[in-house]
């Protein structure tokens, strides 16, 4: 899992961090209306083809995650 940097901005979770990490479901926290597009076609595309599940605040509301450290 992860939580996808700067509200989804471009130039944020790039293709070398996403091929370092290999999440499996992405989560950016982000407003229905934001004033600076994000999260941003470019990244959108990257995430999809990394083959993440994605989760957007704006869409699906809150996101809680419990884990056990593992997993």
């Amino acid at each position: 899992m992860l939580k996808v940097g700067h509200h989804g901005g471009k130039n944020s979770t790039t293709q070398q961090f996403l091929d370092a990490v290999r999440p499996r479901i992405g989560i950016i926290s982000v407003g229905e209306v934001y004033p600076y597009d994000h999260p941003s076609p470019e990244l959108r595309e990257r995430l999809d083809a990394a083959g993440l599940h994605v989760l957007r605040t704006a869409r699906q509301g809150a996101a809680h995650v419990l884990t056990d450290g593992q997993q």
